[in-house]
């Protein structure tokens, strides 16, 4: 088992509990209490609780005679969290290899369409951006590999409000600068669009999550209304000069209330495809099911909300509620707005049935399309 850097490290909380008078009594008399897994647990554990650290859970395997000089960071994940909820843990990963002198690696499993036959590679992280120095592939073949554990890695999104997190948000903007490069058709066609709405003007980003999180997740976020954000926007809209809004939000009924509200001065992305009114669902169910009709579905669905958080973070001011996208978009943004409002009413708890969840539902719907039970 790895000993962890930092002030929760697995050195420091040993030394804490054999100072500890009551403590290493009860702990001498209790062996698991003295093992290596108990106080990394206890290292993780209290990471999470004490503020938001970058303090990665590293434990070095080795799986070949590759890159012998390079210590290897991986990220290793599919898509059944979300698309920024992926990018989060990966941004995680970059920070981490920033500040420690590791080198990334990074695989997103399946996009919910292979893109091979287009001319894309099988690992879904470079559809959009620059490959890495070291592969995937390679990396099952090196000397020292370490796995993202999702537990220490990236931040959840209510650490907003935790101490250090404005301090992880300058180094994880400071590793995106570093390490997540758009490829050359990425870059031009976000770079595009964010040019086409926001057109030099002091602009108010607005996120607001709809779709799925009005099923009431379990441990998801308690969705605010539309009216709440438009409430905020107009006030900050005096009080900070903002010249237009930039709307970001995955229902169209959405939409139509701002514009109701502020007329031209709302301006979103109006090509891309939003939940309509009175249906629960999101990107990744509505992909799964034009699948067959769109099959480069989830690969557009991807670029969209990489555009719709790019542009948040290029804004000058963000008012959003509880969502990785405008934490992802702080990252980007690297602290520079001159206002930031989040509409957090919580989370959430597990008394909510799990069948409700987004993973259930879209296994639910890989096992009807599919004709074949997920394991």
């Amino acid at each position: 088992m790895s000993k962890t850097p930092g002030m929760f490290s697995i050195d420091n909380i040993r030394n804490y509990m054999d100072s500890h008078k009551k403590m290493n009594y009860v702990c001498r008399f209790l062996p698991p209490f003295r093992s290596e897994m108990f106080f990394e647990l206890v290292a993780q554990l209290t990471r999470r609780k004490c503020g938001v650290s970058i303090n990665p859970n590293l434990h070095f395997q080795s799986f070949g005679e590759l890159n012998k000089d390079k210590a290897l960071y991986v990220v290793n994940r599919g898509f059944s969290g979300g698309f920024m909820y992926l990018y989060n843990l990966t941004i995680g990963v970059f920070t981490a290899c920033d500040l420690y002198g590791l080198n990334p690696v990074v695989h997103w499993e399946n996009l919910l369409c292979p893109r091979d036959s287009a001319g894309y590679v099988s690992n879904a992280y470079e559809y959009y951006f620059q490959p890495l120095e070291v592969t995937y592939e390679d990396a099952l073949n090196s000397s020292h590999v370490a796995f993202c554990d999702p537990w220490s890695c990236g931040v959840h999104y209510t650490d907003y409000t935790e101490i250090g997190f404005d301090h992880y948000v300058v180094c994880a903007s400071k590793a995106i600068k570093r390490f997540a490069h758009f490829n050359k058709v990425t870059e031009e066609y976000i770079t595009k669009r964010i040019a086409s709405v926001l057109e030099g003007k002091k602009t108010l980003g607005v996120h607001v999550r709809g779709g799925m999180f009005k099923a009431k997740l379990r441990q998801h976020p308690v969705a605010a209304e539309p009216s709440e954000f438009i409430a905020e926007a107009k006030k900050s809209m005096i009080e900070h000069g903002f010249e237009r809004i930039f709307l970001a939000t995955d229902e169209e009924d959405t939409v139509t209330q701002f514009k109701s509200a502020f007329g031209d001065i709302v301006v979103c992305y109006s090509d891309i495809i939003r939940v309509q009114p009175g249906i629960i669902s999101d990107h990744s169910i509505i992909a799964l099911e034009l699948k067959d009709t769109q099959p480069d579905n989830g690969f557009r669905m991807g670029l969209e909300v990489l555009t719709d958080v790019y542009t948040l973070a290029a804004c000058q001011g963000l008012i959003a509620g509880l969502s990785y996208v405008p934490i992802v978009a702080m990252f980007i943004n690297g602290g520079e707005y001159e206002y930031r409002h989040v509409i957090n009413k919580g989370v959430y708890g597990y008394d909510v049935p799990p069948i409700r969840g987004r993973g259930d539902k879209i296994q639910n719907q890989y096992r009807k399309m599919n004709k074949a039970k997920l394991r």
